[in-house]
C-alpha cells in the first residue's frame, strides 16, 4: 500500500471511529458503541452507559440528564 492510500485509509477508520463515539449522559465518558453493553431506552431515546452505576444514576434522576444528552448528541431516536 502506497504512503498516500495508506493515510487515506487512516482517515476513513478515524471518521468511522468518530461516527461511533457515543457519550455516557451521567459520567460524559466517550465511549465506542459497538462494545457498549449498558443501554437503555427513555422517552423513545437510547441512552449508552459505560458501567451498571451510571445506568443506575440515570434511571433514579433521568430528567436531570436528558436535556445535557439531548444537546451533546449522547442519544439515539428507537
Amino acid at each position: 500500500m502506497t504512503s498516500e492510500a495508506s493515510v487515506i485509509t487512516n482517515i476513513i477508520e478515524d471518521m468511522s471511529a468518530e461516527e461511533r463515539t457515543v457519550k455516557d449522559p451521567v459520567c460524559r465518558m466517550k465511549l465506542d458503541e459497538r462494545r457498549i453493553k449498558k443501554s437503555l431506552v427513555h422517552n423513545g431515546r437510547k441512552y449508552y452507559f459505560c458501567s451498571v452505576g451510571c445506568l443506575a444514576e440515570f434511571q433514579r434522576h433521568p430528567e436531570d440528564y436528558v436535556k445535557s444528552a439531548q444537546t451533546e448528541g449522547e442519544i439515539k431516536d428507537v
